[in-house]
């Protein structure tokens, strides 16, 4: 099994034909990330291929980018190349790990876009981000909805355990699904009594609620995924059969 991290290609899927179902969600996604982010200064964490950095810089937003990935960042950088200079002058990029980024500045807003399933201490994370934010600022995070089954990732997100994770830091003042992700909005301010907040009860509810949606969703997925084998076994099989019956006649 390849372990090597793929490159998100998230600005092809950005770019690519308006017929495709998956660019109109990855853009309605894109969109909605853009459309929350308050102030000026703006920090997106796991930038990927820089899309977001560079629709909020042509906004006239000031945005730094960071990514684990070198490939992306180097993408990223020559998309920006490409553009005016006002755009330019406004947009950066840097190669590093969340963890050791060292800021000069605080943000208004922090985007954490598909990067917390990737975190195994995601409270140390976090809480670092908190740091960076601007006291009236905003955290806009997103993560995959429900079992994906790639390798580099470290847990299944539904909204509860999301929820959790989030409200020692913020209030919460949006939730979006999208499809096959959650996208939430967090506000960096003392709770009060007018803030939504879940009590212990209703979240091990919910909790209960979703971990039997997850060994449901983990059959099907199961169920699918040797439906699916077992095809392709019977297509080489077929195609198999079909060679020898060629030399045959030959």
């Amino acid at each position: 099994k390849n372990m090597q991290k793929s490159m998100d290609k998230i600005h092809e899927v950005y770019m690519g034909e308006n017929s495709s179902v998956f660019t109109q969600k990855t853009r309605e996604r894109i969109h909605w990330i853009c459309e929350q982010c308050v102030g000026k200064q703006i920090l997106d964490v796991g930038c990927s291929q820089g899309t977001i950095p560079l629709l909020l810089g042509q906004a006239g937003k000031h945005v730094l980018g960071i990514d684990v990935e070198a490939e992306a960042i180097s993408y990223a950088q020559n998309l920006l190349n490409q553009e005016p200079e006002e755009v330019r002058k406004r947009v950066a990029y840097q190669c590093c790990d969340v963890l050791s980024f060292l800021a000069d500045t605080t943000y208004d807003t922090v985007i954490l876009t598909e990067v917390l399933e990737h975190i195994l201490d995601v409270d140390s994370v976090l809480k670092m981000i908190t740091s960076l934010i601007n006291p009236d600022g905003r955290i806009i995070i997103t993560v995959p909805f429900g079992i994906n089954d790639f390798w580099d990732h470290k847990r299944t997100y539904y909204v509860a355990q999301l929820y959790k994770q989030l409200v020692p830091y913020y209030a919460i003042d949006a939730v979006k699904l999208f499809d096959n992700w959650i996208g939430v909005v967090g506000r960096k301010q003392s709770m009060d009594k007018n803030d939504f907040k879940l009590s212990t009860m209703e979240i091990a509810l919910i909790e209960a609620e979703e971990e039997a949606f997850y060994k449901r969703e983990r059959l099907l997925i199961n169920d699918r995924d040797r439906y699916k084998k077992a095809c392709q076994e019977q297509k080489a099989a077929t195609y198999h059969a079909v060679e020898e019956v060629g030399s045959l006649k030959e």
